[in-house]
């Protein structure tokens, strides 16, 4: 049956070492609109001018960008390592867009990437700018700061919903009586996976998704407590032996178990079902020990 979605526009603005970050943005907010969106009739599409602004002539770049931006309802600021190139008003592009929105009252949420970088690949005058144009915010902004990329896109679409939520409650055509039901609101279908190599789980991973889970990926033990302490989870999935040690999966274990001693944690390794792999983990408190694919996605849709 037809329905009817109300469309959001999101400009997002950041320096260039940021770009390398947008498809994952971009697969995030996808992700986003086939959960909270479908489930509240809305989607949220990016406006950004490597692929939505055109060419011309005749003026300054930044101030074509500026005319060629539309009505956007949200606002989302990225800021690294650089500040960005000076216009005509500003020190970079991305301060004039941000300021402009600023000015015109949009909604904009402003995040700082803590991601490490070789101190060889840091400009110094760049990186200043950064902290001076936070500094100049600290009493007019609530930014966050993040300290990788994926940390970055699960707080956007954390921010995304929560915003959503208080428009939709605000909203007095939209009663108790036509909002949409969806599940486990308070964040009980959310799944945290722990593995150095993703890769070898995305069809599982898009398969949990399309089914309704949410699931959140980390490379290592210290991105996964960091998830782990912002987000709360239905399920954990570990992988056992990482970069940073052979036994990670029970290192992450012990961390979770510290402040959590109920949350369902599998571990999903190779051999990991052996017999004394499996008497090991639950000695530790995991609730399985598996290694086959078949067997996990069984066992994740029993715990969720």
């Amino acid at each position: 049956m037809a329905k009817t979605i109300t469309a959001y526009d999101l400009f997002l603005s950041c320096p260039s070492d940021v770009k390398q970050f947008l498809p994952l943005i971009r697969e995030e907010i996808d992700r986003f609109n086939r959960g909270y969106g479908n489930s509240h009739n809305l989607e949220v599409r990016i406006w950004h001018y490597t692929t939505n602004a055109y060419a011309s002539m005749g003026k300054h770049p930044q101030e074509i960008v500026n005319e060629q931006i539309p009505d956007v309802d949200i606002v989302v600021g990225v800021f690294w390592t650089r500040f960005g190139t000076p216009t005509k008003k500003y020190q970079s592009g991305t301060e004039e867009e941000i300021e402009h929105f600023y000015q015109d009252g949009k909604k904009i949420f402003l995040y700082f990437l803590n991601k490490d970088v070789p101190l060889s690949q840091i400009n110094i005058s760049q990186y200043q700018k950064v902290q001076e144009f936070k500094a100049r915010h600290d009493k007019d902004s609530l930014f966050w700061e993040v300290d990788n990329e994926f940390a970055l896109v699960r707080t956007i679409s954390d921010h995304l919903e929560k915003y959503f939520d208080s428009l939709l409650k605000k909203n007095d055509s939209f009663s108790s009586s036509t909002r949409p039901y969806l599940p486990n609101r308070n964040g009980k279908r959310k799944i945290l996976w722990v593995d150095d190599c993703p890769e070898n789980n995305r069809s599982m991973v898009n398969l949990l998704r399309i089914r309704g889970l949410d699931v959140f990926l980390a490379l290592s033990t210290s991105q996964a407590l960091e998830l782990f302490n912002q987000f709360s989870f239905s399920l954990i999935i570990s992988d056992m032996g990482r970069v940073e040690g052979s036994q990670e999966g029970y290192v992450l274990l012990e961390e979770v178990r510290k402040v959590d001693k109920t949350i369902p944690f599998i571990i999903f390794a190779s051999y990991a079902s052996s017999p004394e792999h499996n008497r090991e983990a639950m000695l530790r408190g995991a609730q399985a020990s598996i290694d086959d694919a078949t067997d996990l996605l069984s066992t994740i849709y029993r715990f969720v």
